[in-house]
């Protein structure tokens, strides 16, 4: 089942990108576990909300200890021409754990 980041105020301009979690992404990890850390994710009170403990991405990746490799390879499969398509900059921002410069590629943070 897929599921998106709901939209938090703080990070209303968050892209549609960074706030997707693929299935591809959603299938490495425990359905049960998965599901707590969303359920945690999306009940951060907007005041509290900061890129790396809202529902998006990022996080999951953070959260659940993903690979870099394992991103890289995943959002570079995923790539079909669309305007939502990471770039080769965007995947290394999300893979890596500079998170001023992901704010800074999509966007986001304060």
């Amino acid at each position: 089942m897929k599921k998106t980041c709901p939209a938090l105020p703080r990070y209303e301009e968050i892209s549609f990108k960074l706030g997707y979690i693929d299935r591809e992404f959603i299938k490495l990890v425990d359905s049960d576990e998965f599901d707590d850390w969303f359920d945690e994710a999306t009940s951060v009170a907007p005041e509290d909300a900061r890129l790396d403990n809202t529902a998006n991405l990022y996080s999951f990746i953070r959260h659940f200890k993903i690979p870099a490799e394992t991103v890289r390879e995943i959002l570079v499969e995923l790539r079909n021409g669309s305007e939502n398509d990471f770039s080769d900059e965007e995947i290394e921002g999300v893979a890596g754990d500079n998170i001023e410069l992901l704010e800074g590629l999509f966007g986001v943070g304060e």
